[in-house]
């Protein structure tokens, strides 16, 4: 990764919430120096609001995203906006996923979260009109 510096701005490393927590000292070093050569990470598939900003911070963490039924959630013991703005001091973004209706749009605006992703955006599909293989 060291020998392929340009990549750094354009590459992002997600990783589940459940295994960033259980990663060793030493891989989380490693993160760490990655981070320190520009390369930057997710987290995703979050289940507990209760997150360290500062430690995220800390291995580069740059984004955070959370199902919009967990943001909706009634079982949410944390305020969504105040985990979006604890997230935003350490220049983290909060990113609402699985947006299907535009009512959880109207939802998110109101608890402070204004970027998301999901199908109501657009379906995934090929990044290549030929299906990614290589023309001859």
């Amino acid at each position: 990764m060291a020998a392929n510096k340009e990549l750094a701005d354009r590459l992002v490393f997600e990783f589940p919430q459940a295994d960033l927590l259980s990663m060793d000292e030493r891989t989380r070093n490693r993160l760490s120096a990655l981070g320190e050569s520009g390369y930057s990470f997710g987290l995703d598939h979050v289940d507990d609001l209760r997150l360290d900003a500062a430690f995220l911070k800390s291995l580069y963490v740059r984004f955070v995203k959370v199902d919009a039924d967990i943001l909706l959630g009634e079982q949410v013991d944390l305020h969504p906006g105040d985990v979006r703005r604890a997230l935003k001091r350490q220049g983290i973004d909060l990113i609402a996923s699985k947006i299907e209706e535009e009512s959880q749009v109207l939802e998110l605006l109101d608890l402070d979260i204004s970027l998301a992703q999901g199908y109501l955006f657009g379906k995934p599909r090929l990044n290549r009109e030929d299906g990614g293989g290589e023309s001859g």
